[in-house]
């Protein structure tokens, strides 16, 4: 509240503070005969506890899921993180392959990311839950010498060769993608678009055909 004497009162309503927001607001204050009076009003910005969500000014960024102690959280399993292949229709890149059922992956309770010592804080998933994708690859090279004459007592050789690298042309996933977006409540699966998708592959079949001289 500030008072000044010589001018009317005035009062401004309305005005919304984000966090870490500076707003500036200038007033003109009417010559009055008594007092001015300048009042700035407002509520606490309320968190949802419940999940990742917010209301009023405050956006999600502002809280996050760092636990503050240099780490982040991990995700919860409700059931066998294990290898299940399949195809989910992607809205954007159409039929992709997944790699394991994301449903069984959940978002930690809001009571986990208190940093308490307790079991399951920061999330109850365990380190290398999950196998990624291995490889099977085949590389082939067939190649014949020719005895060639050069000078005097002298020989050559001439190789030709043909060479193919993942000759059975296997697929070959390379990448995973695996996490739970923000925007997924607590305690609640991690079934955003994109997640348990191959997003990489190692590269397909490739031959090459060349000749060598030796001499």
């Amino acid at each position: 509240m500030a008072e000044a004497k010589g001018f009317q009162e005035l009062v401004r309503s309305g005005i919304t503070l984000a966090v870490g927001q500076t707003l500036r607001v200038d007033l003109q204050l009417p010559v009055g005969l008594l007092t001015q009076k300048v009042t700035v009003s407002g509520n606490i910005a309320k968190v949802e506890t419940e999940n990742a969500t917010v209301s009023d000014v405050v956006t999600s960024r502002q809280i996050g899921f760092g636990t503050g102690i240099g780490t982040g959280v991990r995700c919860n399993t409700v059931g066998a993180l294990k290898i299940q292949k399949g195809t989910v229709n992607d809205p954007q890149f159409g039929p992709v392959p997944t790699w394991f059922n994301p449903t069984v992956i959940t978002q930690p309770l809001a009571s986990q990311l208190e940093a308490n010592g307790q079991p399951g804080m920061f999330g109850d998933m365990g380190r290398n839950a999950l196998t990624g994708p291995g490889r099977n690859n085949w590389d082939l090279a067939l190649h014949k010498d020719f005895k060639l004459p050069w000078f005097g007592k002298e020989k050559s050789t001439l190789q030709a060769r043909l060479d193919t690298f993942n000759t059975f042309n296997h697929p070959q996933w390379k990448y995973i993608n695996a996490g739970c977006a923000g925007t997924i409540p607590f305690g609640q699966p991690c079934t955003q678009v994109g997640n348990a998708e191959v997003t990489g592959a190692w590269r397909p079949r490739n031959v090459e055909l060349g000749m060598k001289d030796t001499f």
